[in-house]
């Protein structure tokens, strides 16, 4: 939740203003772009890392009452702005239409790396402090690795012009993406955090294991979306809308087949699915059949989002955000 706040919603707005400046041939404002939308959130993600290092005894005592948290706590802390610098850079070297650094590292290298180094750390009995140590260490490689990339990229651009900072249009676009992010994690975690002040943990628990298993439906959605995303922004730049509309409606398609397949399945045999868990998820069948419901609409529209986004409308997808917030 941290890391989204220090992203200052800069993660969208890389993926636009790089594909839209490479469609211009404006590599001077692309530069800059770069510059302010690496620097800000990383300075952003140091400030709050500090903050969280400092009150970590507190909330591991205080609101965890669980003192031994304060050393994972504070190696979280650490590993904050490399977090957030592989979120950022991963999302500008979507501008230049590849999704190869995206997948290699934000997809494979970096949860790899966290797998490793946390069943490392359980053989070796290292306890929550190894593992915070390997989310550490896999923030480190997965930040390095792709502002490494984001770097080399730039480079091999044409240097006509010095770099070109636009400020206002960057931020006016990237606050307007942030409040609607910080909406839809919130449409993420209200759920939980209701059930959490009014029911048993158990339950809770249910609900959980219930709500994974239909998201895990959806998870072809966020790789097509990304992937879609640079190429919406170039054609609206270049004001190519047949191969905009082509596009989006590709996207829609292979979105609504790729999880309609495994949605089918989870109609078909809630109470085994749950069952994968293990035993006691019974009674998350009716949750599985109602947010099944809902996932069938989201592949659908998860596209219009990004759409919105990348076509300069993401003050109407913040209301709609917003709204969807609120009515949860």
């Amino acid at each position: 939740i941290i890391a989204l706040m220090c992203g200052l919603g800069m993660r969208i707005a890389m993926t636009k203003f790089v594909a839209a400046s490479r469609a211009r041939g404006d590599y001077a404002g692309l530069r800059g772009a770069v510059r302010i939308g690496v620097a800000v959130p990383v300075g952003s993600a140091v400030l709050a890392g500090t903050a969280l290092a400092l009150v970590a005894p507190v909330l591991a005592e205080q609101v965890f009452n669980a003192p031994s948290m304060t050393g994972p706590l504070r190696i979280v802390a650490l590993s904050l702005p490399f977090a957030v610098l592989m979120d950022v850079t991963l999302a500008a070297t979507q501008g230049f239409q590849s999704m190869r650094a995206f997948a290699r590292i934000g997809m494979i290298l970096e949860p790899l790396c966290r797998l490793g180094f946390a069943a490392l750390s359980l053989l070796a009995g290292w306890g929550l402090m190894g593992l915070a140590g390997g989310l550490l260490g896999a923030s480190v490689i997965g930040g390095l690795s792709a502002a490494f990339v984001l770097a080399r990229r730039v480079h091999r651009l044409p240097r006509a012009h010095a770099p070109v900072h636009p400020w206002r249009n960057l931020a006016s676009f990237a606050v307007v993406s942030w409040v609607a992010s910080m909406a839809t994690q919130g449409i993420l975690w209200v759920d939980v955090v209701l059930l959490g002040a009014m029911v048993a943990t158990e339950e809770v628990g249910v609900y959980q294991v219930a709500t994974r298993a239909v998201m895990a439906c959806m998870i072809v959605i966020t790789p097509l979306t990304a992937s879609m995303a640079p190429r919406i922004a170039h054609y609206w730049e270049t004001r190519d809308l047949d191969h905009l509309s082509d596009s989006y409606g590709y996207t829609v398609r292979w979105t609504w087949r790729l999880t309609i397949a495994p949605l089918a399945i989870v109609f078909g045999a809630p109470a085994a699915v749950l069952a994968f868990f293990g035993p006691g998820f019974s009674e998350g069948v009716d949750v599985i059949l109602i947010l099944g419901c809902g996932a069938l609409v989201e592949a659908l529209a998860a596209p219009s989002a990004v759409l919105l986004n990348q076509t300069g409308h993401n003050r109407l997808n913040m209301r709609i955000n917003v709204c969807a917030l609120i009515g949860n």
